[in-house]
Order: structure tokens, then C-alpha cells, then sequence
């Protein structure tokens, strides 16, 4: 297999970064690891490190990468985060049962989340122009969206739709880039046979039969801005109540579930501000001098 995986890294923790590299190495040709923070790592001639701690944002870290697996002329890129531990035969097994054809760009497999209990989370899917969440089919299925971990990308189809979008820094990178491919009239598939576990969050909440995943403040901010940019400005108009529906939840119950809800409340309306006017990019404040 001509093979590589792509990790961001940020403030990993060493001994579970080592079980991904580990899960992976029989299985890729070669990892390229981008350090979006400070920490000692040793490189090998499997192990190709780049970055030198600076932390660049999730989206152009991936963009180097990639750029980088394609000119050492690697056909696949297995993405993952630095927390995915691999089932054994994982990329075989993907490889396996990827659509050969001129219009399949990626392939997901399906996830649970360690922080809940739920084995398996399911996949957005297209019906009849409205989006749909299937929790019940058995073979592949076109979604609309997926978590780019553990998403194998066929390399070559990237100039067709372009690598990820920057400027988001960090949040709805993964989702903006797969409503590009659908836009553009290419597919993603999700391979509900297959499963791994993926640490959502700091805290996995249902509230109301709404399911909400606590974060910090600075990742609210991160959800809230770009989520209302893309509401703003992008043409993903199938899309469009989906990000308004979590722009709403999103606000409401970060601030109900926040220890500081006046600093919580100053950071969210902070995030729409700059999501509005695309403010874009690294968040240019420090949350710790709010309140």
C-alpha cells in the first residue's frame, strides 16, 4: 500500500501519542507528524516531524503536511488526531472497500465518543435535500460530513476541490472541506463497519435530549465564530440550518454549563462579532484578561 498518516499535534500526551504512532506503524508507509506546540519528540526515518512548536492552527498544519505526503508521492493519507488509537488491519481494510471511482474523494470510518456512552455516533447523510442523521445502515453510506480522524483521502483528487480552509484556525475545518466536496459534486462515504474511539470534548452533557459536549472557553469561541462565518458567507445552503441549530445550542449551553458565565458570555458575543466581520485566523486576545 502506498500509504501515509497525517497527526497535528498540541500539548499531546506522550504516552497515548505513542500508541497511535505505535497502532500505525505497521499499517503506513510513513507518518508526518506537524508539532503545533512545544515538546520532545524523536524523529526516524518512519517518523518525519514537522513545526517547531508555533502553534499555526489544526488547518494549515494538515495543508503542509499533505502537501508534503503528495510530493514524496504518496497515493493515500490516513488523517487522524493524536488521540486515535487504530484497530489492527485499519487501513486494509479501508483500502479495501474504497469506492474506485472518478468521483470518491474520502472515506470515514464511523466513531464513538470516549467521554459517552455511545458506541457509535452514526453519520450526516443527504435525504431528499435535507440532512439526516443514520445511526442504521450496514454498508457504505455518501455522507455529508465526518471528523477528519481516522478519514482516508485519496490524494490525487485534492486539486479538485482544494486542502483545508486556514483561516478557521481550529473548528469546522474538517466539516467545511467535506461540504466543499459535496458542493463541487464529488462524494465522501462512511464505512459504519468499521469504528473507532475519539475523544469529543472535555465533557460529553444531554441536556433536554440535546447532546452537547463541554469545552473551554477559547474553543467555544473557536466553534462560535467559525460556524457563524460559514452561516455568513459561504453558499452551502443545505447547510445553513444545520449551523444555525448549533450556533444556538452551542451559545446557549456553553454559557448554562460555564463556571464564569460573565467571561463566558463576553467571549461568545465576541465570537459572533468577529465571525460577522471575519475576523478570522489565531484568536487575537487573551481570555485570561477578560473579567
Amino acid at each position: 500500500m502506498n500509504i501515509c498518516a497525517i497527526i497535528v499535534t498540541f500539548n499531546p500526551n506522550i504516552a497515548i501519542l505513542n500508541q497511535v504512532i505505535s497502532s500505525l506503524s505497521n499499517q503506513v508507509n510513513k507518518i508526518y507528524l506537524y508539532k503545533n506546540s512545544d515538546y520532545a519528540f524523536d524523529e526516524n526515518s518512519f517518523l518525519s516531524i514537522l513545526g517547531n512548536g508555533d502553534n499555526i492552527g489544526i488547518g494549515k498544519a494538515q495543508n503542509l503536511l499533505l502537501k508534503t505526503a503528495i510530493k514524496e508521492g504518496y497515493e493515500y493519507a490516513l488523517m487522524s488526531d493524536q488521540d486515535t488509537i487504530y484497530p489492527k488491519d485499519f487501513c486494509n481494510e479501508m483500502i479495501t472497500v474504497f469506492p474506485n471511482d472518478k468521483f470518491t474523494i474520502a472515506l470515514a470510518p464511523g466513531w464513538s465518543n470516549k467521554n459517552s456512552s455511545i458506541n457509535y455516533n452514526g453519520f450526516h447523510v443527504i435525504i431528499r435535500n435535507s440532512l439526516q442523521h443514520d445511526t442504521n445502515s450496514k454498508k457504505l453510506i455518501k455522507i455529508s460530513h465526518c471528523i477528519s480522524s481516522g478519514m482516508l483521502i485519496k490524494l490525487n483528487f485534492i486539486n479538485k476541490v482544494g486542502f483545508f480552509c486556514e483561516n478557521l484556525f481550529i473548528d469546522w475545518i474538517d466539516n467545511e472541506w467535506c461540504w466543499r466536496i459535496n458542493n463541487k459534486g464529488f462524494n465522501i462515504y462512511g464505512n459504519p463497519n468499521i469504528i473507532i474511539d475519539h475523544n469529543l470534548g472535555d465533557k460529553n452533557i444531554s441536556y433536554f435530549n440535546i447532546r452537547f459536549t463541554k469545552r473551554s472557553t477559547l474553543r467555544n469561541y473557536y466553534i462560535i465564530r467559525n460556524a457563524v462565518y460559514l452561516f455568513v458567507y459561504t453558499d452551502y445552503k443545505l447547510y445553513k440550518f444545520y449551523l444555525f441549530k448549533k450556533i444556538i445550542q452551542h451559545f446557549i449551553l456553553s454559557i448554562i454549563f460555564s463556571d464564569k458565565k460573565i467571561k463566558e458570555i463576553t467571549i461568545l458575543f465576541k465570537s459572533i462579532k468577529d465571525g460577522i466581520f471575519k475576523k478570522l485566523g489565531k484568536a487575537n486576545f487573551n481570555i485570561f484578561t477578560i473579567f
